[in-house]
């Protein structure tokens, strides 16, 4: 009779979800700062889409700035935020530089924001396309879904239900702006601008949020 074997094969391995991950300091790409505070960097609204807030331990912080000096000086943390102790020169400008990497993935992502050292101070807020959008500074997206903005106010000291009004505008291809009633969801915060699907086909578009 011919010989039966028991073949067993062990395969060991891990399910990573695919990563959405959002990378943003609050206040913007430019941001005024009175000269004589220490400027926190804030970027706690990072997050990877894929995982629950409070499962985001595999994002590693790397942080710096554009001068050549030991404040600036690139190292890694675990936190979200970072602390540039001033007082600093009037009209002085620097570049932070932010890289957040994934432990599961190795991947990395990239974003900056300039501060202006100000006597005054300005606040911003911030517009995260958190649904179909791919890539850094200019962003892709897939006409054939649905596309995701919401703004995130830097007022820390505000309630929310005092953050003013926001109205959206868009351009196409760097022409006139344009109201967003004719290719939005309706019944939405806001704060939130949902694009319906197959509104938008395969041209620039600029979205503005005041």
């Amino acid at each position: 009779t011919p010989e039966s074997y028991n073949n067993t094969y062990k395969c060991q391995f891990e399910v990573i979800q695919n990563e959405r991950v959002v990378v943003l300091i609050n206040g913007g790409s430019f941001r005024d700062v009175y000269f004589k505070d220490i400027v926190v960097i804030n970027a706690s609204k990072t997050q990877d889409l894929s995982r629950s807030p409070d499962n985001q331990h595999h994002l590693v912080y790397r942080w710096g700035c554009d001068k050549q000096d030991n404040m600036c000086e690139m190292h890694n943390s675990t936190e979200n935020f970072w602390r540039l102790n001033g007082p600093f020169i009037l009209g002085s400008v620097y570049v932070v530089l932010l890289s957040v990497f994934s432990l599961t993935t190795d991947k990395e992502y990239k974003t900056s924001q300039t501060l202006i050292m100000s006597d005054t101070i300005e606040y911003n807020i911030d517009i995260v396309c958190l649904l179909n959008c791919f890539g850094e500074s200019t962003l892709v997206s897939n006409p054939n879904q649905i596309i995701y903005f919401k703004v995130y106010f830097n007022y820390d000291s505000i309630k929310p239900e005092l953050f003013p009004i926001i109205s959206w505008m868009y351009s196409e291809n760097d022409t006139k702006l344009m109201g967003v009633d004719d290719i939005r969801i309706d019944d939405t915060t806001n704060d939130v601008l949902i694009v319906r699907k197959n509104t938008l086909n395969g041209k620039y578009y600029e979205f503005f949020a005041k």
